[in-house]
């Protein structure tokens, strides 16, 4: 037995900037970029969708952009 841990597999490369998203399969043809709102958007429902066990997170959408967040969580006993 060996005292080492075994080697973990390099991360994936982050997109190439800030505001840009790749396919999950890091194929550089579907690679977009996003505003600075959208990222903030992004963001924020990542945020809300690690908080939320049980529920729904709404998004309200006006001529194309998210004007509003809602979470609503359910208790379950």
């Amino acid at each position: 037995m060996s005292d080492e841990t075994p080697e973990r597999p390099a991360p994936p490369s982050p997109p190439s900037g800030p505001g840009r998203v790749r396919a999950r399969d890091g194929s550089q043809d579907d690679e977009i970029a996003l505003s600075a709102d959208e990222v903030d958007v992004l963001l924020r429902v990542s945020g809300m969708l690690r908080k939320v066990r049980f529920g729904t997170v709404l998004l309200v959408v006006h001529d194309g952009k998210v004007v509003q967040i809602e979470t609503a969580e359910k208790i379950r006993l």
